[in-house]
């Protein structure tokens, strides 16, 4: 999904989404994922990451301990730990850390995040226990080298860009404890194997990366110095957040800034090499910051670069290098007022994070923001009018449909959507149009295949609409919906054998699948085969009970059969959920004429004259 491999990550996704109905009472029972659950689990991971940040700080800060540092308590580094109590909090509240955190999806850069820090962690103990004395280092050193691999291997299946952990955790091991780089070089060349090895895996199963423009090599290091600065600027002026900068590769190319903002990160590297002695601990905490950057920097073209280069959840790691940072300054001397502008700075964080949650809290406010962050955003316009859209107001997401595509022709999505808002008003014509377009874009688009057929088939065009439906089947064999809209076409044109065919599959594909259930129903009622059409009614009202047609038709199934008593309770469901509900007023109205219910029957046809 999203041409992204990370096993992992979809194994914990699909657990959490089943898991209440794991726990459900009727495990036969149509549950739906808890969104409570991903959100909990979002959030117990970082608080997890945040703890390993504070050990792997201190375990730093202890081993790098400036000259002169105070104790509170004699034999012990209070301080210290304090220290890195700060630097672990600015990686705690830092208001880029709201998006990976809040954001459902997420969940694949904090359980990244969490076992690439667990993986650095056990690394550095590896080292600290090899450089120790006691007897027992050997067995210590194994276990922590055997636990950091095996972090290691799962953060690369929880996502790709861990490759970079070898260097982040040579750096530290090198500056935290001098002198032990060529030590390393055993331990890490095994990390170094992994990680070629993984990286040509994702590259033979991901898809290459294909953008709309992609950006000469001449200019990637301009591009990649560009981000780390926005990055920088980010992390100390936390104002404006949002899903979609817009900096893209073709953006910040068409402006002449660029030879600015990308050089200005290579300077600042220039000076921190040659102040490298002096300024160790900033030199390492640049590192990490950096290298945790690099697989999304732009130096190799990734898939989101065509919306930006630029986002938020990108810096989740990363940003362990300003919190070493951080943790550091707050040791040297005159701690008092280091501690304070600490706390303050600290609270600033707080507060901007506090206001940054609430954009997260539904999509329309979401998207309305994202749109005040970048106006140019067609995804943020897409997406606006896609939440407008499932609200029943197609005009306004229709308006946001054609802004995206203003900004965006290009994008099949959104002219998916916007034919699918058309085909709901009527309009066609109009649906075909945007449908055909979205095709010419992506030929082997199997969802816009077999919309375009639905609109066909609406204006009688039978064949034409079985093309299309067949083929979204030969692109993609698995889709349910595609089986069931072929055999609606089927049945129409009184192929039942056929569409019996269909039908099945696509239940098999998708057992929950209701409005398959009802549109089998109404294919053997139409066979007066009323036994397998009440069956499946049933089924359709089991797996959606709000499904006002699908009361409404097992009402007209148990009317044709003579059970008026019976089909009367199913009419009035179906006219409480769907109060404008004309036919199945009208025939309500009917069974309650037949009871002598005049005044009920009556104020039914009003309703429907009205």
């Amino acid at each position: 999904y999203e041409v992204l491999y990370a096993p992992l990550t979809y194994t914990l996704w699909a657990l959490t989404a089943w898991a209440p109905a794991l726990l459900s009472a009727d495990p036969s029972a149509a549950v739906a994922p808890d969104p409570r659950l991903f959100h909990s689990l979002n959030l117990l991971l970082h608080l997890l990451s945040v703890l390993i940040v504070w050990r792997i700080l201190g375990l730093l800060l202890r081993r790098t301990r400036p000259t002169g540092t105070e104790t509170a308590v004699e034999g012990t580094s209070l301080p210290l730990e304090w220290a890195a109590c700060g630097g672990a909090l600015l990686f705690a509240i830092h208001p880029i850390q709201v998006e990976p955190v809040a954001w459902a999806t997420g969940f694949k850069d904090v359980l990244f995040g969490l076992l690439s820090l667990g993986a650095v962690w056990h690394y550095l103990r590896y080292v600290d226990a090899r450089m120790q004395p006691d007897t027992d280092r050997p067995s210590r050193a194994r276990l922590h080298y055997g636990l950091a691999t095996g972090a290691f291997v799962l953060a690369l299946l929880a996502k790709p860009t861990a490759v970079v952990l070898p260097v982040i955790v040579w750096m530290l091991a090198a500056w935290g404890w001098r002198g032990s780089w060529r030590e390393q070089i055993a331990g890490l060349s095994v990390w170094v194997i992994i990680a070629v090895a993984w990286g040509i895996l994702t590259r033979w199963v991901q898809p290459a990366t294909a953008l709309v423009f992609e950006p000469p090599l001449w200019a990637r290091p301009l591009i990649a110095g560009d981000a780390v600065l926005v990055y920088l600027y980010k992390l100390a002026l936390p104002l404006r957040f949002g899903p979609d900068y817009g900096r893209s590769p073709l953006v910040v190319l068409a402006h002449g800034w660029l030879f600015l903002t990308g050089l200005v990160p290579f300077a600042l590297a220039g000076w921190l090499w040659l102040t490298r002695k002096k300024l160790s601990w900033l030199v390492a905490s640049a590192g990490v910051f950096v290298v945790g950057l690099l697989p999304v920097s732009g130096l190799i073209s990734f898939d989101f670069q065509r919306y930006s280069t630029v986002a938020d959840r990108y810096v989740y790691l990363a940003i362990l290098g300003p919190a070493l940072a951080l943790a550091w300054g707050l040791t040297r001397p005159k701690k008092k007022l280091a501690a304070i502008c600490g706390a303050i700075v600290l609270g600033l964080f707080l507060l901007r994070s506090a206001w940054q949650i609430p954009y997260w809290h539904d999509t329309l406010t979401f998207f309305e923001h994202a749109l005040q962050v970048n106006s140019n955003s067609h995804l943020a316009h897409n997406n606006l009018g896609f939440a407008l859209a499932k609200q029943g107001k197609d005009v306004e997401a229709i308006s946001h449909y054609k802004e995206a595509l203003r900004l965006e022709p290009k994008s099949s999505l959104t002219n998916l959507n916007l034919g699918n808002a058309m085909a709901r008003q009527g309009k066609l014509e109009e649906a075909i149009h945007y449908y055909t377009e979205a095709l010419r874009i992506v030929p082997t688009y199997a969802r816009a295949h077999t919309n375009l057929g639905l609109a066909l088939a609406r204006q009688g065009r039978y064949d034409e609409a079985i093309e299309h439906h067949t083929e979204a089947l030969r692109i993609e064999p698995g889709f349910a919906e595609a089986h069931n809209n072929l055999a609606n076409v089927l049945a129409r044109q009184g192929k039942f054998e056929e569409a019996t065919q269909h039908y099945t599959e696509a239940l098999r594909l998708n057992p929950g699948y209701a409005e398959a259930h009802t549109n089998f129903g109404i294919a053997f009622a139409i066979q007066k085969r009323f036994d397998e059409a009440q069956h499946h009614f049933s089924e359709a009202l089991r797996l959606k009970p709000n499904s006002a047609q699908a009361h409404a038709l097992l009402a007209d199934l148990l009317l044709q059969l003579g059970k008026a008593q019976e089909a009367e309770p199913y009419y009035t469901e179906a006219i409480r959920l769907n109060p404008r509900f004309k036919i199945a007023r009208l025939r309500l109205s009917l069974i309650l004429a037949s009871q002598g219910e005049f005044d009920r029957a009556k104020h039914h046809v009003s309703e429907v004259l009205r």
